[in-house]
């Protein structure tokens, strides 16, 4: 039970801080956006790249870990997506709770 639980938080734990990644990213952009005439040219040319590149850290990279975490192809937390993890979860807690 407690190694489900590990398993459960670690993933949890990773989801949140790849999606407050992109989200940082995108408020990022939106400031561009708003201000792109006070914004510099090689600004927007620095992010455009960042956002594309295949670097750890980079919006793609997020947004492939991101898939990775919720359809998962095996791995060293196992083969269950985060959605499967909490339904199991879910179902374990409610048969834990009628006994």
């Amino acid at each position: 039970m407690i190694s489900f639980l590990c398993r459960r938080e670690l993933k949890l734990d990773r989801v949140d801080a790849v999606i407050r990644s992109i989200a940082n990213s995108y408020k990022a952009f939106e400031y561009y956006q708003e201000h792109r005439d006070e914004v510099e040219r090689h600004t927007l040319e620095d992010f455009s790249e960042s956002a594309t590149s295949h670097d750890k850290g980079s919006i793609r990279s997020d947004i492939e870990e991101l898939h990775a975490l919720v359809v998962p192809e095996g791995g060293v937390l196992g083969t269950a997506g985060i959605f499967g993890l909490l339904a199991q979860g879910m179902t374990r807690e409610v048969r834990v709770s009628f006994y």
